[in-house]
């Protein structure tokens, strides 16, 4: 596996991908995590924004990831994405694998049109006639042929979500991080996106990590739910629901009881852990998106 590592804390060059130590098989997990750390600074204290995580994500099936807000659950995706670097630990990926993410808002360049914007995500430049053949198979495969020639002023919010969702599905990834993508669309949109999403891993099996702050969409979604709380990891949840899920049954409103418990154990402390000796120059200032 490649790993991502952090200046001299981390063992090498900033940003640079690391292949020292690794296994040389390309089999075995998506992403591991051993032993993360990832601090930021503020009003002269640390906050530990992801505090000793380890965690392996299978190359195959959706991981949920719930917690309150500041829990570090958008920190921890963005270390897995390499956006940033631990302080400490390592990140692991398979070599040659290929990520995509998807953000909580579509982020699309309003120059471009539906079908521009998804080509950015092979890289941009001059398109070959592979390239485009592969946009529109993608643009039909999230239900975008009727919009490849609109812009993104032109677009409603679901279907500005399903562009990014094709942006990042183009360029057929191992392993797709998505953070609250549908959190800004209503019930019925957001169920509609959740199943193409589901629909989609039928065709190709590849690796989901996705941040939701919905206990619902969490159990609706996920293969394996893991609850964040300062930090840390609080609890590993394999889902044995099989699809379609009913969501009304016994076991699904257990499930979700039982996760909302889990959140509720520790009510008030939902701000992440604080350095008792805080060095904070060493850390970057924190902002309010990162965590």
């Amino acid at each position: 596996m490649v790993r991502l590592t952090r200046g001299t804390r981390g063992g090498g060059v900033p940003g640079r991908e690391s292949d020292r130590g690794s296994p040389s098989s390309h089999d075995g997990p998506a992403l591991r995590l051993e032993a993360v750390h990832r601090c930021f600074a503020v009003d002269g204290r640390v906050i530990r924004a992801v505090d000793g995580v380890d965690l392996e994500i299978a190359a195959a099936g959706i991981t949920t990831v719930v917690g309150p807000s500041g829990s570090g659950k958008t920190t921890l995706l963005r270390l897995a994405a390499g956006l940033k670097l631990p302080d400490s630990g390592s990140v692991w990926r398979r070599p040659g694998s290929k990520l995509s993410f998807v953000f909580q808002e579509p982020r699309l360049l309003m120059s471009l049109t539906v079908e521009g914007n998804i080509l950015l995500g092979l890289g941009g430049g001059r398109a070959a006639r592979g390239d485009l053949d592969r946009v529109r198979e993608v643009e039909e495969l999230v239900g975008l042929g009727e919009f490849r020639r609109a812009y993104p002023d032109q677009l409603s919010g679901g279907i500005a979500q399903r562009a990014a969702l094709g942006r990042a599905l183009v360029r057929n990834p191992d392993l797709l991080l998505m953070d609250e993508p549908f959190s800004a669309l209503d019930a019925p949109l957001r169920r509609r996106l959740q199943d193409e999403l589901l629909s989609i891993l039928k065709l190709r099996a590849l690796s989901v990590v996705f941040v939701t702050h919905d206990l619902a969409e969490a159990v609706y979604l996920g293969d394996r739910i893991l609850v964040l709380r300062r930090g840390r990891i609080v609890r590993d949840e394999a889902v044995v629901l099989g699809r379609p899920r009913d969501m009304r049954s016994a076991i699904a409103c257990r499930l979700q009881d039982s996760l909302a418990q889990t959140l509720d154990s520790d009510a008030g402390a939902t701000s992440p852990s604080f350095d008792p000796e805080p060095s904070p120059s060493r850390y970057p200032k924190l902002k309010e998106d990162i965590v």
